[in-house]
């Protein structure tokens, strides 16, 4: 956060209140995060699969893409 501030000039909180970042120390460890956040939308009810969010890179995971977002 102090180096988003550093390159943007500027004092403010980056994070909402509740959030802030964290260092994955472990491959496992980002792989569960990755997988939380693919299943976000899951959760929320916004698709019935991970690969079909439409801004998810979950499709590019799971070697359903070539890249993070398809092009239109």
């Amino acid at each position: 956060a102090r180096k988003v501030n550093q390159v943007l000039r500027r004092e403010e909180p980056v994070w909402q209140k509740s959030f802030h970042d964290h260092v994955c120390r472990s491959e496992k460890e980002v792989l569960d995060r990755l997988r939380y956040m693919h299943q976000n939308p899951v959760e929320e009810g916004l698709v019935l699969d991970e690969n079909a969010f439409p801004y998810s890179s979950a499709r590019f995971y799971h070697g359903k893409s070539r890249g993070f977002i398809d092009p239109m």
